[in-house]
């Protein structure tokens, strides 16, 4: 069979030694496979797609990591890491990721500030042992990315922390960028959910410096109504199945009635559901002007 140039998601399981205040997918939730179920799933993932995503939890808290990146490097993926890097500030541990195969780590960073960071992930001394698995991913010459999640700590720094990766780490060129999802301990904490109207003009300057400096947006969980310009950053525009509830990587979306006079309602997939149940969808609004 011929493999297909796409990527695919492995949860290995909900390990993790962090405890983020807005984590959608907490402890004990997530079955935790094996070395041997984890082989045999890489191995049928194989068939179709060429990019493999290993996550969790935290996948480098297993003490079969490195085994699984070799083997799934041997089944011909391209192997991506996601991770809050806490571990790979052992730079012996990043090496040993580097010779057994592992192209890409995408790190999550959702501050630039150490106190925030380290509140948020609720881990003291967390964000220095980020910053320096960081340090190390880019020295062993592996693909590093940034995964941030906007949240009502963040979203009015969302900026400043494009501007710090970019003067510390001017090699990443690529940010993941996903609105809190209303699950796990983001909707025991729904306090840390921000209204998607409230984050608009600093997305804006975020998305303008990002574009400015040519580096590259993937943004999941915002309206294209609020993406005016960016449109094609939207993770849900490549992905949507156009119906009137969307359902996306195991999570729904849903759209306002008045959603339906809009000129880019086959492209857009509207509000998270749970973000929905909290925030209601007035905040959406028709777009009525040219729109391709």
């Amino acid at each position: 069979m011929e493999k297909k140039d796409n990527e695919v998601f492995l949860i290995l399981d909900d390990l993790c030694n962090q405890n983020c205040i807005f984590c959608l997918r907490p402890k004990n939730k997530t079955k935790k496979l094996t070395t041997k179920e984890a082989k045999n799933k890489i191995k049928f993932l194989s068939i179709n797609h060429s990019i493999l995503w290993l996550t969790g939890g935290e996948p480098t808290m297993r003490k079969d990591f490195i085994d699984l990146v070799s083997f799934s490097k041997k089944c011909n993926f391209r192997v991506a890491l996601q991770t809050n890097a806490v571990k790979l500030s052992d730079q012996k541990y990043v090496k040993e990721l580097k010779k057994c195969g592992l192209d890409i780590i995408l790190v999550s960073l959702h501050s630039n500030y150490e106190e925030v960071s380290d509140y948020l992930t609720q881990v003291p001394g967390s964000f220095k042992k980020t910053m320096k698995g960081i340090e190390n991913s880019i020295k062993c010459g592996i693909e590093t990315r940034i995964s941030i999640v906007i949240n009502s700590k963040n979203f009015k720094h969302l900026y400043k922390i494009a501007e710090f990766v970019h003067r510390n780490f001017p090699s990443i060129r690529y940010f993941a960028v996903c609105l809190t999802i209303p699950e796990g301990n983001a909707w025991k904490n729904k306090w840390i959910i921000p209204k998607i109207s409230e984050i608009e003009p600093f997305l804006y300057k975020f998305l303008n410096f990002c574009e400015k400096n040519k580096i590259q947006v993937g943004l999941r969980g915002i309206p294209l109504c609020y993406l005016r310009g960016f449109e094609k950053c939207s993770f849900e525009f490549y992905n949507i199945e156009v119906s009137e509830n969307t359902e996306i990587k195991g999570i729904k979306y849903i759209k306002g009635p008045q959603c339906k006079f809009c000129l880019a309602k086959k492209k857009c997939a509207g509000v998270f559901k749970n973000y929905a149940e909290i925030f209601g969808t007035y905040e959406l609004y028709p777009i009525y002007d040219t729109y391709t």
